[in-house]
């Protein structure tokens, strides 16, 4: 009868020795996720951190490139409806007495490639819903803005290709009407860019 106690006794210890050691491997491998989750979410914090001050930077820097961009915006259109207007008069076959004009422009570069770089690796995924909201409708504006500027500097070197070849300017008293009148196309297609490129850039400054 002894001899079945103390074998009842060593397999009670033997059970209780076996769950507790059970009960420390479980535990540790729950410490060991729970570890491991907690450096994944601090890794995924300092990578949304990251990708917020890349954007920022970003959209602050095209900002103030746009900026510079639409101060000469005013300057441009005036020249350009001065030439709109010295065409015209030649298309009509009149004898245009304006000194030649020169006509630039400035463009504004925006880059995107903070908005490719958090898209493409997912960091979207850990910002709050309305933040990734609000940079993608500041990306988008610039990427409406970029196309309305492409427009323009095509309608621009159209308007060039009619141009003497022995000179940078538009020399209106030497075209012919029929080069005059396909140029006030292209300059009235310019000019309508340029007002949208000032609506365009007035919205996405505001942004």
């Amino acid at each position: 009868m002894n001899a079945g106690c103390t074998r009842a006794r060593t397999w009670d210890s033997w059970d209780t020795g076996f769950f507790i050691h059970l009960l420390t491997i479980t535990a540790g491998l729950l410490i060991a996720l729970a570890l491991e989750a907690g450096v994944e979410a601090v890794h995924h914090r300092h990578q949304r951190q990251e990708a917020e001050s890349n954007l920022r930077q970003e959209l602050w820097d095209n900002a103030r490139d746009l900026k510079k961009v639409m101060a000469a915006v005013p300057l441009e259109r005036k020249a350009v409806s001065q030439l709109l207007q010295l065409a015209q008069d030649r298309a009509q076959g009149k004898v245009v007495a304006a000194p030649s004009l020169e006509l630039g422009f400035n463009f504004a570069t925006l880059h995107q490639a903070a908005w490719g770089t958090a898209s493409a690796t997912g960091v979207l995924n850990y910002m709050d819903y309305a933040q990734v909201q609000r940079f993608a409708e500041a990306y988008e504006m610039q990427r409406q803005f970029t196309s309305v500027q492409q427009e323009t500097i095509k309608d621009y070197l159209d308007a060039h290709s009619h141009m003497t070849l022995d000179s940078l300017v538009f020399n209106v008293q030497g075209m012919t009407p029929q080069d005059a009148a396909a140029t006030v196309v292209d300059l009235r297609h310019t000019l309508v860019q340029l007002v949208a490129m000032q609506e365009f850039g007035t919205v996405v400054g505001l942004d």
